[in-house]
Protein backbone atom coordinates (compact mmCIF):
# COMPACT_ATOMS: atom_id res chain seq x y z
CA UNK A 1 0.00 0.00 0.00
CA UNK A 2 1.45 3.34 -1.11
CA UNK A 3 1.36 6.10 1.45
CA UNK A 4 1.20 9.73 0.47
CA UNK A 5 2.22 12.61 2.61
CA UNK A 6 0.40 15.86 3.21
CA UNK A 7 3.36 17.73 1.71
CA UNK A 8 3.05 15.71 -1.53
CA UNK A 9 -0.67 16.43 -1.62
CA UNK A 10 -0.05 20.18 -1.12
CA UNK A 11 2.59 20.13 -3.87
CA UNK A 12 0.14 18.42 -6.26
CA UNK A 13 -2.58 21.00 -5.50
CA UNK A 14 -0.09 23.84 -5.94
CA UNK A 15 1.04 22.45 -9.31
CA UNK A 16 -2.54 22.30 -10.59
CA UNK A 17 -3.28 25.85 -9.42
CA UNK A 18 -0.06 27.24 -10.91
CA UNK A 19 -0.81 25.51 -14.22
CA UNK A 20 -4.26 27.11 -14.13
CA UNK A 21 -2.88 30.65 -13.93
CA UNK A 22 -2.53 31.18 -10.20
CA UNK A 23 0.63 32.89 -8.95
CA UNK A 24 2.90 31.72 -6.16
CA UNK A 25 3.04 34.12 -3.21
CA UNK A 26 5.88 34.32 -0.73
CA UNK A 27 4.98 32.91 2.67
CA UNK A 28 6.56 35.88 4.47
CA UNK A 29 3.59 38.06 3.41
CA UNK A 30 1.09 35.76 5.14
CA UNK A 31 -0.64 37.12 8.25
CA UNK A 32 -1.04 33.98 10.37
CA UNK A 33 -3.29 35.63 12.96
CA UNK A 34 -5.87 36.64 10.34
CA UNK A 35 -5.11 33.80 7.88
CA UNK A 36 -4.75 36.13 4.89
CA UNK A 37 -2.20 37.69 2.58
CA UNK A 38 -3.20 41.36 3.22
CA UNK A 39 -1.25 42.81 0.28
CA UNK A 40 -2.74 40.28 -2.11
CA UNK A 41 -6.27 40.81 -0.78
CA UNK A 42 -6.01 44.59 -1.07
CA UNK A 43 -4.54 44.33 -4.59
CA UNK A 44 -7.45 42.06 -5.55
CA UNK A 45 -10.01 44.52 -4.19
CA UNK A 46 -8.33 47.41 -6.03
CA UNK A 47 -8.30 45.45 -9.29
CA UNK A 48 -11.80 43.97 -9.14
CA UNK A 49 -13.81 46.49 -7.16
CA UNK A 50 -12.48 49.83 -8.34
CA UNK A 51 -15.55 51.85 -7.39
CA UNK A 52 -15.60 50.42 -3.87
CA UNK A 53 -11.88 51.15 -3.52
CA UNK A 54 -12.40 54.74 -4.75
CA UNK A 55 -15.10 55.23 -2.11
CA UNK A 56 -12.78 53.91 0.59
CA UNK A 57 -10.05 56.28 -0.55
CA UNK A 58 -12.51 59.17 -0.75
CA UNK A 59 -13.57 58.55 2.84
CA UNK A 60 -10.19 57.64 4.30
CA UNK A 61 -7.68 59.24 1.92
CA UNK A 62 -5.37 57.79 -0.68
CA UNK A 63 -3.03 55.10 0.50
CA UNK A 64 -5.86 53.77 2.66
CA UNK A 65 -4.33 50.31 2.71
CA UNK A 66 -2.92 50.02 6.18
CA UNK A 67 -2.19 46.89 8.15
CA UNK A 68 -5.41 45.30 9.31
CA UNK A 69 -6.29 45.90 12.93
CA UNK A 70 -7.82 42.54 13.79
CA UNK A 71 -11.46 42.49 14.89
CA UNK A 72 -11.83 46.21 14.44
CA UNK A 73 -11.24 46.02 10.70
CA UNK A 74 -13.43 43.03 10.05
CA UNK A 75 -16.51 44.36 11.81
CA UNK A 76 -16.48 42.51 15.09
CA UNK A 77 -15.15 45.31 17.26
CA UNK A 78 -14.79 49.06 17.42
CA UNK A 79 -14.28 50.76 14.08
CA UNK A 80 -11.22 52.94 13.78
CA UNK A 81 -12.47 56.22 12.33
CA UNK A 82 -10.17 58.51 10.43
CA UNK A 83 -11.90 61.73 9.46
CA UNK A 84 -11.28 63.40 6.17
CA UNK A 85 -10.33 67.03 6.63
CA UNK A 86 -12.05 69.70 4.60
CA UNK A 87 -8.85 70.48 2.72
CA UNK A 88 -8.55 66.77 1.89
CA UNK A 89 -12.09 66.78 0.47
CA UNK A 90 -11.17 69.78 -1.68
CA UNK A 91 -7.99 67.99 -2.84
CA UNK A 92 -9.95 64.88 -3.81
CA UNK A 93 -12.57 66.90 -5.68
CA UNK A 94 -9.85 68.84 -7.53
CA UNK A 95 -7.98 65.67 -8.43
CA UNK A 96 -10.94 63.50 -9.37
CA UNK A 97 -13.12 66.08 -11.08
CA UNK A 98 -10.48 68.45 -12.45
CA UNK A 99 -11.66 71.32 -10.30
CA UNK A 100 -9.80 74.29 -8.90
CA UNK A 101 -11.52 74.57 -5.55
CA UNK A 102 -9.83 76.75 -2.95
CA UNK A 103 -10.20 78.07 0.61
CA UNK A 104 -13.35 80.01 -0.30
CA UNK A 105 -14.94 76.74 -1.40
CA UNK A 106 -13.83 75.12 1.85
CA UNK A 107 -15.59 77.93 3.70
CA UNK A 108 -18.71 77.37 1.57
CA UNK A 109 -18.76 73.66 2.55
CA UNK A 110 -18.21 74.57 6.19
CA UNK A 111 -21.13 77.02 6.09
CA UNK A 112 -23.35 74.32 4.58
CA UNK A 113 -22.30 71.86 7.29
CA UNK A 114 -23.08 74.44 9.99
CA UNK A 115 -26.48 75.23 8.48
CA UNK A 116 -27.24 71.51 8.25
CA UNK A 117 -26.29 71.10 11.92
CA UNK A 118 -28.92 73.72 12.81
CA UNK A 119 -31.66 71.96 10.79
CA UNK A 120 -34.29 70.48 13.14
CA UNK A 121 -35.19 67.63 10.80
CA UNK A 122 -31.55 66.56 10.65
CA UNK A 123 -31.18 66.90 14.41
CA UNK A 124 -34.14 64.55 14.90
CA UNK A 125 -32.88 62.18 12.20
CA UNK A 126 -29.46 61.98 13.89
CA UNK A 127 -31.09 61.15 17.22
CA UNK A 128 -32.98 58.12 15.98
CA UNK A 129 -30.99 56.78 13.02
CA UNK A 130 -27.64 55.19 12.32
CA UNK A 131 -25.38 57.04 9.85
CA UNK A 132 -26.53 55.15 6.74
CA UNK A 133 -30.20 56.00 7.37
CA UNK A 134 -29.31 59.57 8.35
CA UNK A 135 -27.52 59.97 5.01
CA UNK A 136 -30.83 59.40 3.17
CA UNK A 137 -32.44 62.36 4.93
CA UNK A 138 -29.26 64.41 4.72
CA UNK A 139 -29.04 64.18 0.91
CA UNK A 140 -32.41 65.88 0.53
CA UNK A 141 -31.59 68.65 2.98
CA UNK A 142 -28.13 69.13 1.48
CA UNK A 143 -29.56 69.68 -1.98
CA UNK A 144 -31.93 72.34 -0.67
CA UNK A 145 -29.05 74.03 1.21
CA UNK A 146 -27.02 74.13 -2.00
CA UNK A 147 -29.97 75.62 -3.89
CA UNK A 148 -30.53 78.27 -1.20
CA UNK A 149 -26.87 79.30 -1.45
CA UNK A 150 -26.33 78.88 -5.18
CA UNK A 151 -25.73 82.59 -5.75
CA UNK A 152 -22.89 82.52 -3.20
CA UNK A 153 -20.91 80.00 -5.25
CA UNK A 154 -22.58 79.35 -8.58
CA UNK A 155 -19.66 77.44 -10.10
CA UNK A 156 -19.50 74.99 -7.18
CA UNK A 157 -23.30 74.68 -7.25
CA UNK A 158 -23.21 73.79 -10.97
CA UNK A 159 -20.48 71.21 -10.42
CA UNK A 160 -22.35 69.71 -7.48
CA UNK A 161 -25.64 69.46 -9.37
CA UNK A 162 -24.07 68.36 -12.67
CA UNK A 163 -21.64 65.70 -11.48
CA UNK A 164 -23.41 62.80 -9.71
CA UNK A 165 -20.14 61.26 -8.48
CA UNK A 166 -19.09 64.57 -6.95
CA UNK A 167 -22.56 65.00 -5.41
CA UNK A 168 -22.24 61.52 -3.86
CA UNK A 169 -18.77 62.24 -2.47
CA UNK A 170 -19.73 65.62 -1.01
CA UNK A 171 -23.01 64.30 0.38
CA UNK A 172 -21.39 61.35 2.15
CA UNK A 173 -18.55 63.43 3.54
CA UNK A 174 -20.68 66.33 4.75
CA UNK A 175 -23.34 63.91 6.02
CA UNK A 176 -20.72 62.14 8.13
CA UNK A 177 -19.45 65.45 9.47
CA UNK A 178 -22.92 66.71 10.39
CA UNK A 179 -23.95 63.36 11.86
CA UNK A 180 -20.82 63.28 14.04
CA UNK A 181 -21.42 66.87 15.13
CA UNK A 182 -25.06 66.19 16.02
CA UNK A 183 -24.22 62.88 17.70
CA UNK A 184 -21.56 64.51 19.87
CA UNK A 185 -24.04 67.24 20.88
CA UNK A 186 -26.60 64.56 21.73
CA UNK A 187 -24.01 62.60 23.76
CA UNK A 188 -22.88 65.74 25.60
CA UNK A 189 -26.51 66.50 26.45
CA UNK A 190 -27.01 63.00 27.89
CA UNK A 191 -23.91 63.23 30.06
CA UNK A 192 -24.96 66.54 31.64
CA UNK A 193 -27.95 65.00 33.37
Amino acid sequence: MKRTSEAAFETAIEAVLLADGYARVEAKGFDRERAIFPDEALAFIRATQGKVWEKLEALHGEGYAKPLDGPRDVGSGMVREERLSLSRLIDIINQRFGGELNEADQLFFDQIAEAASQNEALQKAAEVNPLDKFQLVFRQVLESLFIERMELNEELFNDYMGKPEMRELVSKWLGSQVYDRLSSIKSAGRHKH
